[in-house]
């Protein structure tokens, strides 16, 4: 399996070092492979790694140090930066690609992971990656578009 897939950031990376147990990779890909799901929940991910849901989540928060949620919510956000980077989507279908039944409920997770809405996330790193299109204000957060 690639590691570089399954601990796609530093945080998802094992608190202790060490690999991780092969229970814990097979629920963490399948939460990564299943994000867009709007109605994913431990159980599902517990029943695919055949653990009871409370035994997967303490090995996640002991193996990882993030609870489900804290991994879902992760692989949602990267996702969506993915997408506020590439493609021309409204929030609200960047919210329903990643897995969200509410675009609130996608900028209040996004605002807590980089302290801006996506709107404003977009169109800071469409102008620092030189992306931007004819709509993309670079002169609103000090840059000129080229």
């Amino acid at each position: 399996m690639d590691r570089q897939i399954l601990w796609g950031s530093a945080d998802l990376w094992p608190v202790s070092g060490r690999q991780p147990h092969f229970k814990i990779v097979e629920a963490v890909t399948y939460v990564r492979q299943r994000f867009a799901a709007p109605t994913l929940r431990l159980s599902d991910a517990a029943r695919h790694a055949q653990l009871s849901p409370t035994h997967l989540a303490r090995l996640l928060k002991t193996t990882t140090g993030l609870t489900f949620l804290q991994h879902l919510r992760r692989a949602r956000i990267d996702h969506a930066e993915h997408l506020l980077l590439t493609t021309l989507l409204s929030i609200k279908e960047v919210a329903a690609r990643c897995g969200y039944a509410a675009s609130g409920s996608f900028s209040r997770d996004f605002r807590r992971v980089h302290t801006c809405t996506p709107t404003e996330w977009r169109t800071r790193e469409r102008c620092a990656h030189e992306l931007h299109t004819p709509d993309t204000n670079c002169e609103a957060i000090g840059r000129t578009a080229s």
